[in-house]
Protein backbone atom coordinates (compact mmCIF):
# COMPACT_ATOMS: atom_id res chain seq x y z
CA UNK A 1 0.00 0.00 0.00
CA UNK A 2 1.75 3.02 -0.94
CA UNK A 3 1.39 6.22 0.88
CA UNK A 4 0.63 10.04 -0.92
CA UNK A 5 4.18 12.24 -1.41
CA UNK A 6 1.78 15.03 0.35
CA UNK A 7 1.05 12.60 3.55
CA UNK A 8 4.71 12.11 4.03
CA UNK A 9 5.48 15.39 3.67
CA UNK A 10 3.58 16.94 5.89
CA UNK A 11 4.80 13.81 8.62
CA UNK A 12 8.04 15.31 7.70
CA UNK A 13 7.17 18.96 8.50
CA UNK A 14 5.41 17.67 11.81
CA UNK A 15 8.66 15.52 13.01
CA UNK A 16 11.07 18.70 12.43
CA UNK A 17 8.90 21.14 13.63
CA UNK A 18 8.25 18.33 16.65
CA UNK A 19 12.10 18.33 17.14
CA UNK A 20 12.47 22.08 17.24
CA UNK A 21 9.82 21.78 19.94
CA UNK A 22 11.54 19.17 21.97
CA UNK A 23 14.81 20.94 21.64
CA UNK A 24 14.34 22.79 25.38
CA UNK A 25 13.35 19.63 27.43
CA UNK A 26 16.73 17.74 27.14
CA UNK A 27 16.64 18.20 31.28
CA UNK A 28 14.04 15.87 30.93
CA UNK A 29 14.84 12.22 29.31
CA UNK A 30 12.47 9.96 28.89
CA UNK A 31 14.35 7.04 27.96
CA UNK A 32 18.14 5.25 28.94
CA UNK A 33 20.35 3.57 26.19
CA UNK A 34 23.25 1.87 27.00
CA UNK A 35 23.61 3.71 30.18
CA UNK A 36 22.52 7.09 28.52
CA UNK A 37 20.08 9.15 29.02
CA UNK A 38 18.69 9.84 26.02
CA UNK A 39 16.21 13.24 25.49
CA UNK A 40 12.94 13.67 23.52
CA UNK A 41 14.79 15.45 20.69
CA UNK A 42 16.88 12.79 19.55
CA UNK A 43 14.17 10.63 19.59
CA UNK A 44 11.85 12.61 17.85
CA UNK A 45 15.26 13.45 15.31
CA UNK A 46 16.02 9.99 14.74
CA UNK A 47 11.83 9.25 13.58
CA UNK A 48 12.65 12.34 11.14
CA UNK A 49 15.70 10.52 10.03
CA UNK A 50 13.75 7.46 9.22
CA UNK A 51 10.75 9.76 7.49
CA UNK A 52 13.45 10.93 4.97
CA UNK A 53 15.09 7.88 4.44
CA UNK A 54 12.00 5.94 3.45
CA UNK A 55 9.34 6.38 1.27
CA UNK A 56 8.97 9.01 -1.27
CA UNK A 57 12.00 10.98 -1.55
CA UNK A 58 11.88 14.81 -0.06
CA UNK A 59 14.37 16.15 -3.13
CA UNK A 60 16.89 14.03 -5.55
CA UNK A 61 19.87 14.86 -3.14
CA UNK A 62 22.27 16.62 -5.35
CA UNK A 63 25.65 14.27 -5.84
CA UNK A 64 27.71 17.25 -3.85
CA UNK A 65 25.63 16.55 -0.60
CA UNK A 66 26.64 12.68 -0.95
CA UNK A 67 30.17 13.93 -0.72
CA UNK A 68 30.11 16.23 1.87
CA UNK A 69 28.25 13.48 4.21
CA UNK A 70 30.86 11.40 3.23
CA UNK A 71 33.47 14.07 4.41
CA UNK A 72 31.64 15.08 7.42
CA UNK A 73 31.67 11.13 8.53
CA UNK A 74 34.97 10.74 7.45
CA UNK A 75 37.12 13.77 9.21
CA UNK A 76 36.56 12.97 12.55
CA UNK A 77 37.87 8.69 11.69
CA UNK A 78 41.20 10.36 10.85
CA UNK A 79 41.74 10.12 14.67
CA UNK A 80 41.77 6.35 15.23
CA UNK A 81 44.63 5.95 12.37
CA UNK A 82 47.90 5.06 14.29
CA UNK A 83 49.70 6.17 15.78
CA UNK A 84 46.72 7.47 18.39
CA UNK A 85 47.66 9.55 21.36
CA UNK A 86 48.57 6.93 24.06
CA UNK A 87 44.98 7.51 26.35
CA UNK A 88 42.58 6.90 23.65
CA UNK A 89 40.15 5.61 24.55
CA UNK A 90 37.21 3.51 22.15
CA UNK A 91 34.08 4.21 24.31
CA UNK A 92 34.06 7.57 24.76
CA UNK A 93 34.82 8.12 20.68
CA UNK A 94 32.00 5.94 19.34
CA UNK A 95 29.31 7.90 21.34
CA UNK A 96 30.43 10.93 20.63
CA UNK A 97 31.15 10.03 16.61
CA UNK A 98 27.63 8.99 16.95
CA UNK A 99 26.04 11.73 18.18
CA UNK A 100 28.37 13.51 15.08
CA UNK A 101 26.95 11.37 12.69
CA UNK A 102 23.68 11.87 13.58
CA UNK A 103 23.18 16.01 14.06
CA UNK A 104 25.04 15.44 11.21
CA UNK A 105 22.31 13.63 8.98
CA UNK A 106 19.82 15.56 10.85
CA UNK A 107 20.99 19.17 9.06
CA UNK A 108 21.38 17.48 5.52
CA UNK A 109 17.95 15.80 5.87
CA UNK A 110 16.31 19.11 7.03
CA UNK A 111 18.12 20.55 3.68
CA UNK A 112 16.18 18.39 1.73
CA UNK A 113 12.93 19.74 2.52
CA UNK A 114 11.38 22.17 0.31
CA UNK A 115 8.61 23.74 2.32
CA UNK A 116 6.02 26.15 0.61
CA UNK A 117 6.03 29.85 2.45
CA UNK A 118 2.85 28.42 4.78
CA UNK A 119 4.60 25.47 6.15
CA UNK A 120 7.94 27.69 6.88
CA UNK A 121 5.29 29.74 8.51
CA UNK A 122 3.81 26.98 10.72
CA UNK A 123 7.59 25.96 11.76
CA UNK A 124 8.37 29.46 12.67
CA UNK A 125 5.33 30.01 14.46
CA UNK A 126 5.16 26.74 16.55
CA UNK A 127 8.94 27.56 17.62
CA UNK A 128 7.87 31.07 18.94
CA UNK A 129 4.88 29.89 20.95
CA UNK A 130 6.60 27.34 22.94
CA UNK A 131 9.79 30.01 23.01
CA UNK A 132 7.45 32.52 24.50
CA UNK A 133 6.42 30.29 26.87
CA UNK A 134 9.90 29.64 28.15
CA UNK A 135 10.47 33.06 28.23
CA UNK A 136 7.63 33.83 30.39
CA UNK A 137 8.25 30.63 33.18
CA UNK A 138 12.69 32.11 33.03
CA UNK A 139 10.63 35.37 34.15
CA UNK A 140 7.97 33.69 36.46
CA UNK A 141 10.95 31.62 37.85
CA UNK A 142 12.91 35.28 38.69
CA UNK A 143 10.16 36.04 40.18
CA UNK A 144 9.58 33.40 42.60
CA UNK A 145 12.73 31.98 43.46
CA UNK A 146 12.98 34.21 46.57
CA UNK A 147 9.60 33.98 47.36
CA UNK A 148 9.45 30.36 46.97
CA UNK A 149 6.27 30.10 44.54
CA UNK A 150 5.58 26.59 42.95
CA UNK A 151 7.59 25.02 40.24
CA UNK A 152 10.77 27.68 41.52
CA UNK A 153 12.12 24.53 43.08
CA UNK A 154 15.63 23.15 41.78
CA UNK A 155 13.78 20.48 40.44
CA UNK A 156 10.93 19.83 38.58
CA UNK A 157 10.22 16.34 37.29
CA UNK A 158 11.66 13.08 39.10
CA UNK A 159 13.08 12.48 35.34
CA UNK A 160 15.23 15.64 35.35
CA UNK A 161 19.09 15.28 35.08
CA UNK A 162 20.12 17.41 37.62
CA UNK A 163 18.92 20.55 39.32
CA UNK A 164 18.52 23.54 38.14
CA UNK A 165 21.96 25.51 38.44
CA UNK A 166 20.70 28.88 39.13
CA UNK A 167 24.02 31.02 39.55
CA UNK A 168 23.45 34.03 42.16
CA UNK A 169 25.17 37.28 41.60
CA UNK A 170 24.70 39.16 45.15
CA UNK A 171 20.73 38.75 45.72
CA UNK A 172 19.99 38.01 42.04
CA UNK A 173 19.39 34.30 41.00
CA UNK A 174 19.85 34.18 37.16
CA UNK A 175 17.18 31.95 35.67
CA UNK A 176 16.93 29.00 33.73
CA UNK A 177 13.36 28.11 32.76
CA UNK A 178 13.47 24.67 31.96
CA UNK A 179 17.24 24.70 30.58
CA UNK A 180 20.14 23.50 32.96
CA UNK A 181 21.97 26.42 33.43
CA UNK A 182 21.01 29.99 32.15
CA UNK A 183 23.85 30.40 29.50
CA UNK A 184 21.85 27.81 27.64
CA UNK A 185 18.34 29.38 28.17
CA UNK A 186 19.70 32.83 26.99
CA UNK A 187 21.23 31.03 23.87
CA UNK A 188 18.20 29.32 22.72
CA UNK A 189 16.27 32.45 23.49
CA UNK A 190 18.24 35.14 21.21
CA UNK A 191 17.85 32.37 18.34
CA UNK A 192 14.35 32.19 18.58
CA UNK A 193 14.28 36.09 18.43
CA UNK A 194 16.24 36.25 15.46
CA UNK A 195 12.59 35.02 13.68
CA UNK A 196 10.36 37.40 16.07
CA UNK A 197 12.02 40.01 14.74
CA UNK A 198 12.40 39.02 11.03
CA UNK A 199 8.88 38.49 11.10
CA UNK A 200 8.33 41.85 12.28
CA UNK A 201 10.49 43.10 9.52
CA UNK A 202 8.62 41.85 7.38
CA UNK A 203 5.17 41.98 8.32
CA UNK A 204 2.64 43.97 6.36
CA UNK A 205 0.44 45.02 8.56
CA UNK A 206 1.06 47.80 11.63
CA UNK A 207 -1.12 46.46 14.61
CA UNK A 208 0.59 42.85 14.07
CA UNK A 209 3.82 44.12 13.67
CA UNK A 210 4.09 45.85 16.99
CA UNK A 211 2.59 42.73 18.37
CA UNK A 212 5.22 40.64 16.95
CA UNK A 213 7.54 43.13 18.36
CA UNK A 214 6.61 42.41 21.99
CA UNK A 215 6.55 38.67 21.34
CA UNK A 216 10.44 39.59 20.68
CA UNK A 217 10.43 42.12 23.70
CA UNK A 218 9.20 38.99 26.40
CA UNK A 219 12.15 36.92 24.25
CA UNK A 220 14.64 39.62 24.64
CA UNK A 221 14.30 40.77 27.98
CA UNK A 222 14.23 37.39 29.22
CA UNK A 223 17.70 36.56 27.78
CA UNK A 224 19.26 40.09 28.98
CA UNK A 225 17.93 38.64 32.56
CA UNK A 226 20.05 35.77 32.05
CA UNK A 227 22.97 38.22 32.59
CA UNK A 228 25.03 35.85 30.56
CA UNK A 229 28.16 37.10 28.58
CA UNK A 230 27.18 34.43 26.07
CA UNK A 231 24.04 35.23 25.54
CA UNK A 232 24.91 38.90 24.88
CA UNK A 233 27.73 38.04 22.13
CA UNK A 234 24.93 36.12 20.22
CA UNK A 235 22.14 39.03 20.51
CA UNK A 236 25.24 41.42 19.15
CA UNK A 237 25.74 39.24 16.33
CA UNK A 238 22.01 39.14 15.19
CA UNK A 239 21.39 43.21 16.38
CA UNK A 240 24.07 43.57 13.57
CA UNK A 241 23.15 41.26 11.29
CA UNK A 242 18.98 42.54 11.39
CA UNK A 243 19.96 46.61 11.36
CA UNK A 244 21.96 45.90 8.48
CA UNK A 245 19.33 44.04 6.42
CA UNK A 246 17.05 46.39 7.77
CA UNK A 247 18.99 49.65 6.45
CA UNK A 248 19.81 48.08 3.00
CA UNK A 249 16.57 46.68 2.02
CA UNK A 250 14.71 49.97 3.16
CA UNK A 251 12.00 47.46 4.95
CA UNK A 252 10.55 49.73 7.74
CA UNK A 253 9.49 53.91 6.84
CA UNK A 254 11.29 56.51 9.24
CA UNK A 255 7.87 56.47 11.11
CA UNK A 256 7.46 52.72 11.50
CA UNK A 257 11.13 52.56 12.66
CA UNK A 258 10.69 55.88 14.95
CA UNK A 259 7.21 54.02 16.08
CA UNK A 260 9.09 50.58 17.19
CA UNK A 261 11.86 51.86 18.66
CA UNK A 262 9.48 54.35 20.94
CA UNK A 263 7.79 51.54 22.03
CA UNK A 264 11.06 49.08 22.77
CA UNK A 265 12.65 52.21 24.96
CA UNK A 266 9.40 52.51 26.72
CA UNK A 267 9.16 48.71 27.37
CA UNK A 268 12.72 48.63 28.77
CA UNK A 269 12.43 51.75 31.14
CA UNK A 270 9.18 50.49 32.47
CA UNK A 271 11.11 47.67 33.22
CA UNK A 272 14.34 48.92 34.37
CA UNK A 273 12.09 50.34 36.78
CA UNK A 274 10.03 47.65 38.00
CA UNK A 275 11.59 45.41 41.01
CA UNK A 276 13.43 43.14 38.74
CA UNK A 277 14.60 45.44 36.96
CA UNK A 278 16.38 47.09 39.44
CA UNK A 279 17.37 43.46 40.89
CA UNK A 280 18.82 42.52 37.07
CA UNK A 281 20.84 46.11 37.00
CA UNK A 282 22.54 45.62 40.51
CA UNK A 283 23.62 42.06 39.25
CA UNK A 284 24.64 43.10 35.80
CA UNK A 285 27.26 45.50 37.87
CA UNK A 286 27.84 42.91 39.98
CA UNK A 287 29.32 40.78 37.27
CA UNK A 288 31.25 43.07 35.84
CA UNK A 289 33.07 43.75 39.48
CA UNK A 290 33.64 40.10 39.31
CA UNK A 291 35.64 40.32 36.24
CA UNK A 292 38.40 42.54 38.53
CA UNK A 293 38.66 39.26 40.52
CA UNK A 294 40.91 37.69 38.58
CA UNK A 295 44.21 36.75 41.44
CA UNK A 296 48.24 36.73 39.59
CA UNK A 297 48.51 33.37 40.71
CA UNK A 298 45.10 31.78 38.97
CA UNK A 299 46.78 29.01 37.42
CA UNK A 300 48.80 27.61 40.43
CA UNK A 301 46.11 27.62 42.96
CA UNK A 302 43.02 25.85 43.93
CA UNK A 303 41.16 29.35 44.43
CA UNK A 304 37.49 29.34 43.76
CA UNK A 305 36.01 32.41 41.67
CA UNK A 306 33.14 34.15 41.49
CA UNK A 307 33.31 34.83 37.69
CA UNK A 308 33.59 32.20 34.76
CA UNK A 309 35.49 34.66 32.30
CA UNK A 310 38.91 34.11 33.28
CA UNK A 311 38.62 29.95 33.60
CA UNK A 312 37.26 30.20 30.38
CA UNK A 313 40.78 31.91 29.31
CA UNK A 314 42.35 29.45 30.41
CA UNK A 315 40.15 26.71 28.99
CA UNK A 316 40.64 28.56 25.70
CA UNK A 317 44.67 28.24 26.20
CA UNK A 318 44.59 24.39 27.37
CA UNK A 319 42.26 23.80 24.14
CA UNK A 320 44.85 25.37 21.93
CA UNK A 321 47.62 23.07 23.12
CA UNK A 322 45.50 19.90 22.84
CA UNK A 323 45.11 21.53 19.12
CA UNK A 324 48.39 21.70 18.44
CA UNK A 325 49.36 18.44 19.86
CA UNK A 326 47.71 16.74 16.96
CA UNK A 327 46.55 19.32 14.90
CA UNK A 328 45.84 17.17 11.49
CA UNK A 329 43.72 14.46 12.84
CA UNK A 330 43.23 15.83 16.37
CA UNK A 331 42.73 13.50 19.54
CA UNK A 332 39.29 12.09 18.50
CA UNK A 333 35.69 13.40 19.42
CA UNK A 334 34.44 12.71 22.87
CA UNK A 335 38.22 12.17 23.89
CA UNK A 336 39.00 15.52 25.76
CA UNK A 337 38.04 14.91 29.36
CA UNK A 338 40.10 11.57 28.77
CA UNK A 339 43.08 13.43 27.52
CA UNK A 340 43.36 16.56 30.31
CA UNK A 341 43.19 13.62 33.13
CA UNK A 342 45.79 10.87 31.49
CA UNK A 343 48.07 14.06 30.55
CA UNK A 344 47.54 15.82 33.92
CA UNK A 345 47.56 19.50 32.01
CA UNK A 346 45.59 21.32 34.56
CA UNK A 347 45.40 18.95 38.34
CA UNK A 348 43.88 22.15 39.49
CA UNK A 349 41.17 23.13 37.89
CA UNK A 350 38.26 21.23 35.96
CA UNK A 351 38.25 21.54 32.63
CA UNK A 352 36.81 18.39 31.59
CA UNK A 353 35.39 20.27 28.47
CA UNK A 354 36.62 22.72 26.12
CA UNK A 355 34.42 26.15 25.99
CA UNK A 356 35.06 27.35 22.49
CA UNK A 357 33.33 25.54 19.61
CA UNK A 358 35.95 26.80 16.83
CA UNK A 359 39.11 25.31 19.20
CA UNK A 360 36.78 21.95 20.46
CA UNK A 361 36.54 20.97 16.93
CA UNK A 362 40.26 21.95 15.64
CA UNK A 363 41.59 19.56 19.37
CA UNK A 364 39.17 16.71 18.27
CA UNK A 365 39.19 16.54 14.83
CA UNK A 366 42.07 18.42 13.54
CA UNK A 367 42.59 21.38 11.53
CA UNK A 368 39.80 19.90 8.87
CA UNK A 369 36.61 20.10 11.52
CA UNK A 370 36.68 23.58 12.37
CA UNK A 371 36.97 24.51 8.04
CA UNK A 372 33.95 21.52 7.46
CA UNK A 373 31.56 23.29 9.65
CA UNK A 374 32.40 26.88 8.39
CA UNK A 375 31.55 25.18 5.08
CA UNK A 376 28.50 23.76 5.98
CA UNK A 377 27.60 27.48 7.35
CA UNK A 378 28.84 29.47 4.00
CA UNK A 379 26.91 26.41 1.91
CA UNK A 380 23.61 27.52 3.57
CA UNK A 381 24.47 31.01 3.19
CA UNK A 382 25.18 30.83 -0.38
CA UNK A 383 22.06 29.20 -0.71
CA UNK A 384 19.75 31.86 1.14
CA UNK A 385 21.43 34.53 -1.54
CA UNK A 386 18.87 33.83 -3.60
CA UNK A 387 16.27 35.45 -1.58
CA UNK A 388 15.36 39.22 -1.62
CA UNK A 389 16.51 41.07 1.48
CA UNK A 390 13.41 42.02 1.91
CA UNK A 391 11.68 38.99 2.58
CA UNK A 392 11.40 36.87 6.42
CA UNK A 393 13.78 34.74 4.71
CA UNK A 394 15.95 37.10 3.79
CA UNK A 395 16.88 38.41 6.95
CA UNK A 396 15.91 35.30 9.12
CA UNK A 397 18.77 33.13 7.41
CA UNK A 398 21.91 35.30 7.80
CA UNK A 399 20.80 36.22 11.61
CA UNK A 400 20.63 32.38 12.57
CA UNK A 401 23.75 31.91 10.48
CA UNK A 402 25.33 34.52 12.45
CA UNK A 403 24.30 33.24 16.02
CA UNK A 404 25.52 29.83 15.14
CA UNK A 405 28.98 31.38 14.36
CA UNK A 406 29.14 33.19 17.40
CA UNK A 407 27.37 30.92 19.46
CA UNK A 408 30.55 28.68 18.71
CA UNK A 409 32.71 31.00 19.84
CA UNK A 410 31.88 30.87 23.67
CA UNK A 411 30.34 27.12 23.35
CA UNK A 412 31.30 23.77 22.59
CA UNK A 413 27.53 22.85 21.21
CA UNK A 414 28.76 21.25 17.93
CA UNK A 415 27.53 17.69 18.82
CA UNK A 416 23.96 18.74 20.36
CA UNK A 417 20.59 19.85 18.31
CA UNK A 418 20.42 22.68 20.39
CA UNK A 419 22.74 24.28 18.13
CA UNK A 420 21.97 22.30 15.07
CA UNK A 421 18.21 22.60 14.90
CA UNK A 422 18.20 26.68 14.31
CA UNK A 423 21.28 25.65 11.68
CA UNK A 424 18.99 23.09 10.33
CA UNK A 425 16.20 25.54 9.90
CA UNK A 426 18.03 28.28 8.56
CA UNK A 427 18.68 25.49 5.75
CA UNK A 428 15.28 24.97 5.26
CA UNK A 429 14.44 28.81 5.07
CA UNK A 430 17.26 29.64 2.54
CA UNK A 431 15.22 27.52 -0.17
CA UNK A 432 15.43 30.17 -3.19
CA UNK A 433 12.40 31.41 -4.39
CA UNK A 434 10.27 29.09 -6.43
CA UNK A 435 9.38 29.78 -9.91
CA UNK A 436 5.86 30.72 -9.14
CA UNK A 437 6.81 32.67 -5.81
CA UNK A 438 6.07 36.40 -5.99
CA UNK A 439 7.64 38.70 -3.46
CA UNK A 440 4.24 38.93 -1.84
CA UNK A 441 4.16 35.39 -1.08
CA UNK A 442 7.35 35.73 0.38
CA UNK A 443 6.75 38.30 2.81
CA UNK A 444 5.39 37.06 5.93
CA UNK A 445 1.45 37.15 6.49
CA UNK A 446 -0.71 36.00 9.23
Amino acid sequence: MSVEPRAVDRVRVGLFTATGLAVPFYAFPPVHLLGKAVDLATLIGAAFLAAIAFGTPARRPPRAAFFLVGAGLAIPLLAILPPRHGWFAFRPFLFSYGHWAFVLLFFFGASLLELPESGRRFVVRANLLLASAVAAFGIYQLIGLPRKWPGTGERLLAMQREGFRFMSLGNYMRPTSIFLEPAWLGGYLVWTLALALSIAATHPRGRARLAWLGSALLLGTTAALTVSFGAYADAAALFAVFVVVVVRSKLWSRREAARAAAVVCLAVFLLALSPPGRSFGAALKHRFQNLGERPSALWDTNQSLHESFWPRVRNVELTLAVFLSRPLTGIGVGEFPSYLEKAQIDPNEHFDFPVCGWLALAAEMGILGPLYLAGLLLLVWGRARGNPMETFSGIAVPALLAIALTQQLHMSSFIDLWWWYPVSLAAVLARPIASGDTLADLRYRS
